[in-house]
């Protein structure tokens, strides 16, 4: 016979791997840097969250690397 139980809660899914670049907990007006090695694969990343209504991110080279802002 099984026990039955009440008021436990049920855990949070876990799907796929963790993020690479901290798009997901920026707030408007944020920004990090990443080194110019690294532009391509962030500027894909950027437009895949812009693409689905994630953000609005815009991206700019600087001379310490690629900036990427959240803006909307």
């Amino acid at each position: 016979m099984y026990a039955l139980d009440t008021s436990v809660p049920i855990p949070k899914v876990r799907k796929g791997r963790p993020f690479k670049y901290p798009f997901n907990r920026m707030k408007v007006g944020q920004s990090f840097l990443v080194p110019m090695d690294k532009a391509h694969s962030v500027k894909v990343c950027a437009s895949y969250h812009t693409r689905r209504g994630l953000g609005v991110y815009r991206t700019r080279a600087t001379s310490k690397g690629l900036r990427i802002w959240r803006i909307a």
